[in-house]
């Protein structure tokens, strides 16, 4: 095609046509087609899900029936990215499939092509930039005419373009990133290089940051941090058949590290549901090992019986002879009995662990236990989880904010930890708090707090005291006279010497 037939905007009428434009849907629609090269069709139907922040580059899928399978993907420029930065400040809630530019007429529908040809006619009308027709292949026609000006090679400009050559297949996935955005910042951002570090000076001084846009659609593993040495002992007192109990507050990892110990494929698990309402648990336990372990004997005592009949007949009998057939069916230490939780455990529910306690090997957690029922814990390992150190939990965080854009990361890490207090969950949730932020800058970075996780102080220490130098006014009278030094002096005494009573109440009833 002759560059000269085509219709495109020159460097400079491309400028003054984005200083003209005010509206900021308006703005953003033109400089996509100037900046990316895309089709109208494509431009009108992005979905948030084709943005990749984080990488800055849009994903463009094809629409036209030669190349509808083809896929490409085009480096955002730094104005354009300002430009959506600005644009999706005040957006909440956004979802991946949302549309970038929704018609507000139509539901779950994006605006119209007869719309965005309306939109430029009327602004070459009211301000002619330039002689040529303005429509939306002018705009994308400069893309290409200003890339090849900028010296980009022709393959690389039909690749960013979608088009599809006759003599080669295409070659995208081979052309680095770093270069087409070289190519895209040299044709948006066309500065020398003083000019560019005197930009540079300025932001550096006066503190003038390009706002950073947080939409992630992606899902990453979170790995185990800081908890492999535990997660290693608890392996080995499970091999070794030794009953373990972790202890932690809440979110401090324990069903965590219960729930990778149960994926275990390798071990033979029985899990135990719940531990305030026991019988019904025992019954499904009793039901699940004879149908699986003990098919024969269950189809022996219950002969053509569907679960439900079984289970209503078993459920029957009392806790004690529930839990008696458990232990005649099973072999001892060749299960382990998995409980999630042992917090609410009833008085039952603790003898019957204290039968199974020799027979299984028993692995469990809690966040307390009342003195009076942690009889059953006497010949269990207790395991206590602290909070995550600085250096395991900055790696958590890094591991839950994968994908997420903040204006300054260092500011971000801080404050979740001072935040959470290196709570495994409380981490996850405030990065989660803060993943529903569509901009995350310092000033909403400081604005959002988790106070679950931080930890009690005791003043017990600090009181007592206090009331002791308060008691020792009352021997000062005698120095410095003052009736009033006595009074005093006598109530703090006496506070003092009732202050065991007081801290009675607070006495720890829980391990």
């Amino acid at each position: 095609m002759d560059i000269r037939h085509i219709h495109y905007l020159t460097p400079n009428e491309a400028n003054n046509l984005l200083s003209l434009v005010r509206n900021p849907r308006h703005r953003l629609l033109v400089m996509l087609m100037i900046d990316c090269g895309l089709r109208v069709s494509e431009c009108i139907s992005l979905r948030f899900a084709n943005f990749d922040f984080k990488e800055k580059l849009l994903h463009v899928k094809s629409l036209k029936k030669q190349t509808k399978n083809l896929v490409r993907s085009i480096p955002i420029s730094t104005r354009l990215y300002q430009e959506l930065s600005n644009f999706l400040n005040n957006r909440k809630g956004i979802l991946a499939t949302d549309y970038l530019f929704p018609n507000t007429q139509k539901n779950n529908y994006h605006i119209s092509r007869f719309a965005v040809n309306k939109m430029l006619s009327r602004l070459q009308f009211r301000h002619p930039v330039t002689a040529v027709n303005l429509h939306p292949h002018t705009l994308r026609h400069t893309f290409a005419t200003q890339h090849l000006s900028a010296g980009t090679p022709l393959h690389n400009i039909k690749e960013m373009l979608g088009h599809v050559s006759l003599n080669t297949t295409l070659i995208y996935a081979h052309i680095p990133t770093e270069q087409l955005r070289k190519n895209v910042e040299q044709v948006t951002n066309p500065k020398s290089a003083f000019r560019i570090f005197l930009d540079r000076c300025v932001k550096t001084i006066l503190g003038k940051r390009s706002v950073p846009i947080n939409l992630h659609f992606r899902n990453t593993g979170i790995p185990t941090v800081g908890r492999n040495n535990i997660l290693k002992a608890i392996l080995e007192n499970v091999n070794k058949g030794i009953n373990t109990c972790i202890i932690g507050t809440t979110g401090i990892g324990k069903s965590h590290l219960l729930n990778l110990v149960k994926d275990d494929t390798s071990l033979h698990i029985l899990a135990l549901d719940n531990t305030a309402d026991i019988k019904p648990s025992l019954a499904q336990l009793l039901l699940y090992i004879l149908k699986t372990d003990q098919k024969g004997v269950y189809d022996f005592l219950y002969p053509g019986w569907d679960y439900n009949k079984t289970l209503a007949h078993i459920s029957r009998d009392t806790v004690q002879h529930i839990a008696n057939r458990i232990l005649e069916i099973t072999t001892p230490k060749h299960y382990i009995l998995w409980i999630d939780n042992v917090d609410g455990i009833s008085t039952k529910a603790v003898k019957v662990l204290e039968i199974f306690k020799d027979h299984f090997t028993i692995l469990t957690s809690a966040r307390t236990v009342a003195i009076n029922r942690s009889s059953f814990l006497w010949n269990f390992d207790i395991i206590r989880l602290k909070e995550l150190s600085r250096d395991d939990a900055m790696k958590l965080i890094q591991a839950h904010s994968a994908g997420l854009e903040v204006q300054d990361y260092n500011l971000f890490r801080n404050h979740v930890y001072e935040q959470t207090n290196g709570n495994p969950r409380a981490i996850q949730e405030i990065i989660e708090r803060y993943r529903k932020e569509p901009n995350i800058t310092n000033a909403v970075i400081r604005q959002v707090r988790h106070t679950g996780a931080l930890s009690e102080i005791d003043c017990s220490f600090a009181i007592i005291i206090f009331l002791a130098a308060v008691a020792c006014l009352r021997y000062l009278n005698h120095e410095v006279s003052n009736a009033s030094f006595r009074v005093i002096g006598g109530i703090g005494l006496m506070m003092l010497f009732i202050s065991r009573y007081i801290f009675r109440f607070t006495r720890k009833t829980h391990i």
